[in-house]
C-alpha cells in the first residue's frame, strides 16, 4: 500500500489487534494524524484505548493492518529520536535513580552527554522532581514515579508524543502544568495524543477528540464539532426568592428539562434566547442571579455514552 505522508505524521490503515482469547481489542482502525494537534483519546474502560496506543507505538504487533510514520520524523535509522511514549503502567528502570532514569532516554535518542544532562534537569524541573534527582525510584510515591516516566517521554523534545493516562496519580497543579506544556508543543507543530479519563482537563487543552467504543472509532473530529454534534443543550442556573410551581415552567418555550427547582436548573436548547424565560420567571418570583453554561467535553461524552446505552 502506497501512502502519501508529506502532510501527515501518522497514517493508520485497517489496524486490528486480536487477543489470545480471539476477542478483538481494536478492529478496522483507519485514521490519519496531522501535525500541530493535541488529540484527546477518550472512551470507557475496555474501549481499546491502551491497545490502540500500544499498537501505534509498536509495543504490540497488530494482527492486521499497518501504521505508517512520516519518514522525516521517524525512520529505521533513528527510531527513538522523535517520539515520546508513556505507558499507562510504569515502565521504569528500577535499578537507576531518578536522574539516571531520565538521562538514559535522552542518550538513547541520540543526544550527547552535555545536552542530555541539561535536558534531563529541565525535564525533572518541569515535572517537579528536580529536588529528588538523586533518589532511588523505588523510594518515590506512585505519583512521583509517574512523573519520572513522563520526564523520560519528554526529555529529548520529540515532535510526536503519545501518552496513556499521564495524569494518573498527579495533583491538579502538576496535571495542568503538564497539559500546558504538551499544548505548547502542539502549537509549535508537534503531534500529541493523550488518553485520559480527566475530561475536564482535556477540555481546556485538546484540539480534537477521538472516541473509541468496543475497539472501533465512533468519532474523530475537532473538539468544537464533537461538543456541538453530541450536545445541543445549554444549562441555565437561576437563583431566586419565592416559590415556583413546576407546572408553570413546563409552559415556557425553549425549556427542555427541569433538573432542579432550588436553585432552578434548566436545560434549554442551544442558542435559545433567554429573554422570554426571564420575563416569565419575573412574573412568578424575584430573580436574583442567572448563570448560563455551555456544555463541555465531559458533558458531550456523557451524552454519547447515555445515547449508546439507550440505543
Amino acid at each position: 500500500m502506497v501512502v502519501n505522508l508529506d502532510e501527515n505524521v501518522i497514517v493508520v490503515s485497517q489496524l486490528g489487534v486480536q487477543y489470545d482469547n480471539k476477542v478483538w481489542g481494536v478492529k478496522d482502525i483507519d485514521v490519519t494524524f496531522k501535525k500541530s494537534e493535541l488529540i484527546a483519546l477518550v472512551g470507557a474502560n475496555g474501549a481499546g484505548k491502551s491497545t490502540f496506543l500500544n499498537a501505534l507505538c509498536g509495543l504490540i504487533m497488530p494482527t492486521k493492518g499497518d501504521v505508517f510514520f512520516n519518514k522525516n520524523l521517524i525512520n529505521r535509522n533513528t527510531p527513538f529520536h522523535n517520539i515520546g511514549w508513556s505507558k499507562q503502567t510504569h515502565a521504569i528502570d528500577w535499578y537507576l535513580n531518578v536522574f539516571d532514569n531520565v538521562i538514559v532516554s535522552a542518550r538513547l535518542a541520540g543526544k550527547n552527554r552535555k545536552d542530555s544532562k541539561i535536558d534531563t534537569l529541565a525535564a525533572l524541573d518541569l515535572v517537579g522532581l528536580l529536588e529528588y534527582k538523586d533518589r532511588d525510584v523505588d523510594a518515590l510515591s506512585g505519583g512521583q514515579q509517574q512523573r519520572v516516566q513522563i520526564a523520560r517521554a519528554l526529555v529529548h523534545h520529540p515532535d510526536i508524543m503519545i501518552l496513556d493516562e499521564p495524569t494518573t496519580g498527579l495533583d491538579a497543579e502538576s496535571s495542568d502544568k503538564l497539559l500546558s506544556h504538551l499544548k505548547e508543543k502542539a502549537n509549535k507543530g508537534g503531534l500529541v495524543i493523550v488518553s485520559s479519563h480527566d475530561l475536564n482537563l482535556l477540555d481546556s487543552y485538546c484540539d480534537s477528540v477521538l472516541l473509541l467504543k468496543q475497539g472501533s472509532i465512533v468519532a474523530y473530529e475537532s473538539k468544537t464539532k464533537f461538543i456541538s454534534r453530541y450536545r445541543d443543550k445549554e444549562i441555565l442556573t437561576i437563583k431566586y426568592e419565592g416559590e415556583l410551581d413546576k407546572r408553570k415552567l413546563v409552559e415556557i418555550e425553549g425549556v427542555v428539562t427541569i433538573n432542579d427547582l432550588k436553585p432552578l436548573v434548566l436545560e434549554i436548547k442551544r442558542n435559545t434566547p433567554i429573554g422570554q424565560i426571564i420575563n416569565k420567571l419575573d412574573s412568578l418570583v424575584f430573580v436574583m442571579d442567572i448563570n448560563r453554561t455551555s456544555p463541555g467535553l465531559r458533558e458531550a461524552y456523557l451524552e454519547v455514552a447515555r445515547a449508546k446505552e439507550e440505543g
